[in-house]
Order: C-alpha cells, then structure tokens, then sequence
C-alpha cells in the first residue's frame, strides 16, 4: 500500500502526460517507506505482533502501531514463562482500547517480567481511510522530491523565481525533507 499514487502526484503538480509515470510510482512508494522509517511505525494497516515488558503493577500496554482497528484484532496473553498458550490468554472482556492511540487497558495487574505480555493485533490505515493531512504530506514531499530530480537540483534550499518575482527558502531543509514533513514525523515519531 503506498496511501498515495502516481495520478495524485499528477494533480499535485498539474502534470497530464505518462511519460513521468515510472519515477512518480517510484516516488509515491518512497515517501511512505522513508514515513514509517521516521516515526518508527507502519502506517498501511497490517498485523503486528509484539512482545512487551511489564514492570510491576502494570494494568496498560502501548502499543508501537496505531491506530488498531478495533477491539476484535485484538490478542492479548499474559505469560512470565513465554509459553503463550490458551492458559495464559486474557479474555477481550477483562481489557479495553483506546484504539487512536493504541493503548490497552487491562482489569488486572501483569505478572511482572521481561517482554511478558503477547499482543497480536491490526493497526493501520488502508488506502480509504487515510487522513487527509498525511496524504497531503506524502504527497508535498514526493512532488518536491520529483521537481529536483527534472530539474537535477538535489538538496536545493532556496528557489529564486525569474523576473525578480520572490524567492523560497527553506531555512528549516532537513535531509532534502520539507520541513512540515519533517515536523509531522517528529510529532508522530512513536
């Protein structure tokens, strides 16, 4: 899944043609992986599995992706032993989600150890319920990206405009990212 495609870039930067078609599928794939690589995530819905510890009196567990699709996706197991098996399984009653923010909320305390709670769970958007501002931000980042390399202009911090029309800088210019991406993925960064 890459949340944005070529045709969306195409209408980002008014661009009717096909001839470009393979460096902006390229780019659209890019900017995804280079997101979830920022904020330590994965965004396209996905199962995940994930063992935590649990320090003592625990009754919660954040997960690293979000945002969980519902309760149901949910498997919880509580085990010091590693084991895992039925016994050790906590039933969806004895638990809650706040599924945006993906943090569990267990009735119980956690037995005490090192990666002894099992969370087996879906997180993720899919491509029709993607917020628009991530979308928007995928695809800023990707037309920036393919501007400079048309033009052969990397890591390029100012534009100055002809006929003494203004100039852009990019003060903020991390890593050839914009900085609003760069503020979102710090923002995000899990």
């Amino acid at each position: 899944m890459a949340f944005i495609d070529k045709d969306d870039l195409k209408v980002e930067m008014s661009i009717t043609g096909s001839s470009d078609d393979t460096l902006l599928e390229a780019l659209a794939t890019a900017v995804l992986s280079l997101w979830d690589e920022l904020t330590n995530m994965t965004w396209a819905e996905a199962e995940h599995t994930e063992y935590k510890d649990s320090p003592k009196n625990s009754s919660s567990v954040i997960l690293d992706n979000y945002p969980v699709t519902s309760e149901a996706s949910i498997t919880l197991y509580d085990d010091p032993d590693w084991e895992f098996g039925s016994d050790t399984l906590i039933a969806a009653s004895e638990y809650a989600c706040d599924l945006n923010r993906g943090i569990i909320y267990y009735d119980g305390v956690f037995n005490k150890g090192n990666q002894s709670i099992k969370v087996v769970y879906t997180a993720g958007y899919n491509d029709g319920n993607v917020p628009s501002w991530l979308k928007q931000n995928l695809v800023r980042q990707a037309s920036f990206w393919f501007k400079q390399a048309k033009n052969q202009q990397w890591a390029v911090s100012s534009v100055t405009f002809p006929g003494d029309s203004g100039v852009i800088s990019f003060k903020q210019l991390k890593d050839n990212l914009l900085p609003d991406f760069v503020l979102l993925a710090d923002k995000y960064r899990g």
